[in-house]
């Protein structure tokens, strides 16, 4: 009788122990904050509904789609410059995640979004290098800029 009690409770405490539902691992994010003086600053994790996304103040400049695993992405470059003094920046939004990539137009500071998930990291970094790599989606085309020779005029002294 009593083995078949401790039977009985063995199969219980692992049947019970066996029934725990595994919980989705889920997907955080982080902004990763480059600024020349401070540093690497990493900010607390958050979950995908807090990631940034543009202004309806942001004037959108440009778009760029590419192609990532038979999947079409979206990239679209924003400005905003309805801040004070020094806070233009330059946002980069990848489809309906949200700002991936932030430039300040003024300050040595970026951030960039980081995900605990491999595959979703594989897409910001392609969309990051399709940022790098077409120039549309650049700040200053540089092709552009360097042209035309700039001619320098001596001051004429009276």
């Amino acid at each position: 009788m009593k083995r078949q009690l401790y039977i009985l409770i063995i199969a219980l405490i692992f049947v019970c122990c066996n029934k725990t539902e595994k919980k989705p691992i889920e997907n955080l994010f982080s902004y990763k904050v480059t600024a020349r003086k401070i540093g690497h600053i990493k900010q607390d994790t958050f979950t995908i509904d807090k990631i940034k996304h543009h202004n309806n103040k942001d004037t959108l400049i440009a778009t760029q789609d590419f192609e990532l695993n038979g999947r079409n992405h979206l990239i679209k470059m924003y400005f905003c410059n309805y801040w004070t003094i020094d806070g233009e920046e330059i946002s980069y939004e990848l489809d309906d995640l949200g700002i991936i990539y932030s430039r300040s137009t003024t300050w040595p500071s970026c951030i960039r979004l980081k995900s605990n998930n491999d595959s979703i990291n594989l897409v910001i970094d392609a969309a990051l290098e399709n940022i790098i790599l077409y120039s549309k989606l650049r700040c200053i085309d540089m092709d552009k800029m360097f042209k035309n020779t700039i001619k320098f005029v001596e001051p004429k002294v009276d």
